[in-house]
């Protein structure tokens, strides 16, 4: 736990087993209640595959689940991330949503290309005739990518938000058009030639529920058997939080009455247990509840009690 109210579990696990839940040339798709630490598990998977910070990621998750011993560094680290946040958009009318999504479009392809462009080696005059029109950057940019050796992690956060937003259900479908126009299709494209070689799209809902203009370019993977821990804290984590922080023992049966759960991994249901083994051969273990982070930490905020390790006594004796 930080000062600022950060608890930390350790989701480096799922980074992998995330997006290799995707099928054919599409990126996985997850939709988590409000407080699963979505956007969190997202910038950690962005962080894990950027080129930008290799020596920082082979630093930062050698010693954690995913880490490789003897691996050779930046070997994860080979992707130019885009990170596309659609809670940014104004979804008040057609036209509005347009202007914003155009806009946050150019904005990042902008961002991409300065943050990458010794990498990309492309000259200033290429640059200017990309960002050129705001409309056609992002396209015109992925299209430039074609001649590159390198390969694009798209992340699109929030993905549901500017459906939520919608006034009524006819700007909710110019909405959708809009999406697509602009980012679906474009993506869809893109990922059939490899340009966009990963990437994830996650969302705010209790149910999988329509993709809409997604659909075409995403496996949905809300209930995949992979992710079912990825978002969220489990049953055996907030036991762990409570040895840690919480010595009272009211902790995790407060967490378990207060907080709902949600069990995800419903294919494995689809699967006799007597033959529910993954590909190496291990026995799959069933899916376990998981909680919303931000209300394990209301919980556990005020009553925090962190484990001494150090015998107090001996630390005072050598100050003597």
């Amino acid at each position: 736990m930080e000062e600022n109210g950060a608890v930390w579990a350790d989701k480096t696990a799922e980074l992998l087993s995330v997006i290799s839940s995707a099928e054919g040339c599409t990126l996985p798709l997850v939709v988590r209640p409000s407080g699963f630490g979505k956007t969190t598990f997202l910038n950690t998977l962005t962080d894990y595959y950027d080129a930008a910070i290799p020596g920082f990621a082979d630093v930062a998750f050698e010693a954690t689940q995913c880490g490789f011993p003897g691996r050779k560094p930046g070997n994860r680290s080979w992707y130019l991330v885009m990170h596309l946040d659609l809670a940014r958009t104004d979804s008040s009318s057609r036209e509005k949503f347009r202007e914003s999504l155009v806009r946050l479009l150019h904005s990042e392809t902008e961002c991409f290309i300065h943050k990458y462009i010794e990498l990309l080696e492309w000259p200033a005059d290429r640059v200017a005739r990309i960002l050129e029109y705001p409309e056609t950057a992002f396209d015109v940019c992925l299209n430039a990518m074609r001649y590159s050796q390198r390969s694009i992690f798209l992340a699109i956060d929030n993905f549901t938000t500017p459906y939520k937003n919608a006034p009524d259900a006819e700007t909710r479908d110019a909405i959708d058009d809009e999406l697509y126009l602009y980012l679906g299709a474009v993506a869809e494209e893109f990922l059939g030639c490899g340009v966009i070689g990963n990437g994830i799209v996650v969302g705010e809902g209790v149910g999988c529920g329509s993709r809409g203009a997604f659909d075409g370019m995403t496996t949905d993977c809300t209930q995949a058997y992979a992710v079912r821990h990825a978002f969220g804290f489990t049953r055996t984590e907030v036991k762990q939080l409570g040895m840690i922080f919480s010595q009272d023992d009211s902790f995790v049966d407060d967490v378990q009455k207060l907080v709902p759960s949600y069990v995800y991994g419903r294919e494995f249901e689809s699967l006799h247990p007597k033959y529910a083994y993954t590909r190496d051969g291990r026995k799959m273990r069933p899916p376990e509840p998981v909680f919303a982070m931000d209300a394990v930490w209301k919980i556990l905020e005020g009553r925090w009690e962190p484990l001494d390790v150090f015998d107090r006594k001996c630390l005072l004796d050598l100050d003597d």
